[in-house]
């Protein structure tokens, strides 16, 4: 039996249809793979930014401490929080020779009481064998040591 033009017709115009939802379909995947992939490389760019981040601060080997009497100072020493809330104190930095870091010092209680940091044996401060005074709250020293004899504050 012949099929007739009609059916014919109408077999095309549903294989068409067909033809073109699955066209469709597939392009609609192919935009989702892309903003899938779009989505994954952001998410790479914003990973290797916060590793690039992470990679760039440096984290002293030793936080910082609370120091409320007169004592040394270590090589180990990076912030020193001084509280002389119960009296003036004196901290003596380590030798120069042995600490190759930066030292800061900062004076953390409101009383008019001096922390004062001194040098070590023969070293120095700024060139001087006499300690320096912190005496209001929040004011800092960092020290710098030159690995030999002296402090640069």
């Amino acid at each position: 039996m012949a099929e007739t033009i009609e059916a014919q017709e109408t077999r095309q115009d549903d294989l068409l249809d067909a033809i073109i939802a699955a066209q469709a379909a597939a392009d609609a995947a192919d935009a989702a793979a892309s903003a899938a992939q779009t989505a994954a490389d952001a998410a790479q760019v914003a990973a290797d930014n916060a590793q690039a981040t992470a990679d760039s601060i440096v984290v002293p080997p030793t936080g910082s401490r609370t120091v409320t009497t007169t004592q040394g100072l270590t090589a180990d020493d990076y912030i020193i929080l001084a509280d002389a809330s119960g009296g003036a104190i004196t901290l003596t930095l380590p030798l120069a020779s042995v600490a190759m870091n930066l030292i800061t010092v900062t004076k953390v209680d409101p009383t008019a009481n001096a922390v004062d940091v001194e040098p070590s044996g023969a070293d120095k401060i700024n060139g001087l064998a006499a300690p320096v005074s912190i005496t209001a709250q929040y004011d800092r020293l960092t020290f710098n040591s030159d690995g030999n004899t002296d402090w640069f504050a």
